[in-house]
């Protein structure tokens, strides 16, 4: 999980990333994203697609309260976040976090397409929703049934616990 030193305009964030160049040396890069849509809304915070304005690359943004977070330890998401980001094909990467005096700041990396619910209530091919059902459950580990007649199954392991010290200590909140 890596930390990131911002400094906040009114208009954008701006921070220095460290980008890896084909000769695996590492150049200092200065950026400045700018907020160009909100994503989506919940309980903790908002989602905004950010746009970077000198490479014109997207990210996903997540911003949570910290009056909302006062309870909870949000070093374990962040800790949880960079551990299922290790295995890229299966989930969303994970650019980095900074925070505020009341805000906390994670950045993602911004799937093009969007997610699934555009497609609610619009039948996908049957190939399509085969592929898609493939990979969701490539990132489970346990998949429990419960019952054969009417099938159910439950999910018993996201495939992080073997990486978890403590279990008793980690809490999930996203």
């Amino acid at each position: 999980m890596h930390k990131v030193e911002a400094e906040f305009f009114p208009n954008h964030v701006g921070h220095t990333n460290c980008l890896r160049e084909a000769t695996n040396t590492y150049k200092e890069v200065e950026e400045h994203w700018s907020n160009c849509g909100e994503l989506r809304s919940g309980g903790f915070g908002v989602i905004h697609r950010q746009m970077e304005e000198t490479t014109r690359h997207y990210r996903a943004l997540k911003t949570i309260h910290m009056r909302l977070l006062l309870k909870l330890n949000y070093s374990r998401e962040l800790l949880m976040m960079a551990i299922l980001a290790k295995n890229q094909s299966l989930f969303v990467e994970f650019l980095g976090w900074y925070e505020e005096l009341e805000t906390l700041y994670i950045a993602m990396e911004y799937p093009k397409e969007g997610d699934l619910t555009r497609h609610t209530g619009t039948p996908l091919p049957q190939e399509t929703v085969q592929n898609i059902s493939k990979q969701i459950l490539g990132g489970l580990k346990s998949i429990f049934r419960v019952s054969m007649s009417p099938m159910w199954v439950k999910l018993g392991d996201f495939g992080v616990s073997n990486q978890i010290q403590d279990p008793a200590s980690i809490t999930f909140y996203t």
